[in-house]
């Protein structure tokens, strides 16, 4: 007998002791084969469930580095809110900085223009100092009134001045029949004020003048000199437009 049929003749035998003195003793007889077969069905439920524990090991180290960049990554996310939101108060705190400057210039700028085109107007008095109004509408007779153009005419004393009632440009300088120069000033806002007098004027045409600027030196206590104002092309009376601005 060789080897090999020795080992598939081979069985073993199991002996069953119970603890029990009526049970008595029981022998199972076992072929190798299936003994063999225990073996490599033990050898591979063992492989399997080392396989499955190292894959459930693999996968527990895989899911615990994904939960730590998770942490980590809303650890960055968070300290980035923090300092977006930083940035946003600082943001809304310099849009608050430049809304108020735009709103203080825009202020500034609307009362600015607001005071010259108060000073563009033309109704402040026309003469440095005092005067005496020797001829106007409210003190000439209606009837002397009709076909003559609206004239304010006043008196001053020597060295006094004649000036500009509001900002303009000096639209025309030139010779006057009656009282010997006028100079007419133009506001650029609808009015245009003339000024007529005997003295020579001290500005020239296309000059800009501010209001109170010297147009005339009174040279003579007896020295007329006449004032008009137009508005629209259309000659209104002077005094009406200084009672009603002066």
């Amino acid at each position: 007998m060789n080897l090999r049929e020795y080992n598939e003749k081979t069985n073993y035998t199991v002996v069953i002791v119970s603890e029990s003195p009526k049970a008595g003793i029981r022998q199972v007889c076992i072929e190798r084969r299936y003994i063999r077969i225990g073996i490599l069905l033990t050898i591979l439920i063992l492989g399997a469930s080392i396989g499955l524990a190292a894959c459930h090991t693999v996968r527990y180290k895989r899911a615990k580095a994904e939960a730590v960049a998770a942490v980590q990554k809303a650890d960055s996310l968070t300290e980035e809110n923090a300092a977006l939101a930083s940035e946003n108060a600082e943001l809304q705190d310099k849009i608050s900085l430049v809304s108020t400057t735009l709103t203080k210039k825009a202020k500034n700028e609307a009362e600015q223009a607001k005071a010259e085109e108060e000073q563009q107007l033309p109704h402040a008095f026309p003469v440095s100092g005092p005067a005496v109004i020797v001829e106007s509408s409210e003190n000439t007779p209606k009837e002397e009134l009709a076909g003559k153009d609206p004239i304010v005419v006043f008196t001053a004393s020597a060295g006094m001045h004649i000036i500009a009632s509001g900002n303009g440009t000096v639209s025309s300088v030139k010779e006057d029949e009656e009282y010997g120069f006028s100079v007419t000033i133009d506001h650029i806002n609808g009015y245009q004020s003339v000024y007529r007098s005997p003295s020579n004027p001290v500005v020239k045409e296309g000059e800009t003048v501010t209001l109170g600027q010297t147009i005339f030196e009174v040279r003579s206590d007896q020295d007329r000199f006449g004032y008009q104002i137009m508005e629209n092309e259309k000659l209104i009376d002077p005094l009406k437009l200084m009672q009603v601005y002066g």
